[in-house]
């Protein structure tokens, strides 16, 4: 049922003409609320979310719902991937005209050779492919086509065993 339903959400942002409500969202509000939506998640992993702010408030203009997926889809792997990293940080830059959010989880390392994959859909890397992690590939693929409906970027940088999301 899941991935009957991540396909059918897949298709509509991939294949239909999107156009994202234009809504005044508080970033940093946002990202707080989903912080704590996913505070059951974190204790059950020995997780503790950081939450880092350089200047508020941070508005982006934007579909409130669709903004939300893709934090949600990102902190989803996060806690998923990282989950003997301690933390997961999530970082609010506000720049001139732009905001950018980086979350960071300190699991295991992804390659460079998945890395150029990630955000194709059905990809998965060889060691998500277990039962434990689940997922069908596609939440990646759903972030990066809302972000890009939105005018925005999405890219993953891992070394170190610390991956960034930004």
């Amino acid at each position: 049922q899941d991935l009957i339903t991540e396909l059918f959400e897949f298709s509509r942002y991939n294949f239909e003409e999107i156009t994202p409500a234009q809504e005044k969202i508080d970033l940093a509000e946002l990202l707080e609320q989903l912080e704590q939506e996913f505070y059951p998640q974190f204790s059950e992993n020995n997780l503790t979310s950081r939450i880092i702010v350089n200047d508020r408030p941070v508005y982006i203009k934007g579909d409130g719902m669709m903004i939300a997926r893709v934090f949600d889809n990102i902190l989803s792997n996060a806690v998923r991937y990282g989950a003997g990293g301690k933390y997961i940080d999530i970082e609010i830059i506000k720049r001139q005209d732009e905001a950018v959010v980086r979350i960071t989880n300190y699991g295991s390392s992804i390659s460079q050779r998945d890395l150029e994959r990630i955000f194709d859909k059905f990809y998965r890397t060889d060691s998500s492919r277990n039962a434990k992690t689940g997922g069908a590939g596609l939440g990646l693929a759903i972030a990066k086509n809302i972000v890009k409906a939105h005018g925005g970027t999405i890219k993953a940088e891992s070394r170190d065993n610390k991956t960034t999301f930004e």
